[in-house]
């Protein structure tokens, strides 16, 4: 029970391949114990074989706002592990609807990256890369 984050904002950012080994815990983004207020946006959860894209284990979060992000892992599909305070969800249709998170968000998309290679990856979006929505701008 430590670690926190209080508004923060998280956007414009690509969570590539974090969790390597089957047996390991954690995601492509790991949100610890007391999180609020926070705005995660924009960003593209690319996971590997495990399609293991959130963890968040406490129940003690309050006021976090995910949205207008994109999950994909190889092959594509709507299926993968996300968490949200301690509920497990195995398909993004569930987890939008259990967490009320993500209403606006992409999954299955490829997003296009320029290499998604092992070891060097390209990050960077491809020309023809796009997103079909821009979330809004985040407070100041």
């Amino acid at each position: 029970e430590m670690g926190g984050a209080y508004q923060c904002t998280i956007v414009n950012n690509t969570f590539y391949n974090n969790t390597t080994h089957a047996e390991a815990w954690g995601s492509e983004l790991y949100i610890q114990y007391d999180t609020q207020n926070n705005i995660i946006q924009n960003n593209i959860f690319f996971a590997d074989s495990e399609r293991r894209f959130l963890q968040s284990w406490s129940a003690v979060m309050d006021g976090n706002q995910m949205d207008y992000n994109l999950f994909y892992a190889l092959g594509g599909g709507l299926d993968g592990n996300w968490e949200w305070k301690g509920v497990f969800y195995e398909t993004f249709a569930a987890y939008q609807t259990g967490s009320g998170s993500d209403a606006h968000t992409l999954a299955g998309q490829d997003p296009l990256l320029v290499s998604s290679a092992c070891c060097t990856p390209i990050l960077a979006a491809s020309a023809d890369s796009h997103r079909s929505h821009q979330p809004p701008s985040p407070p100041r």
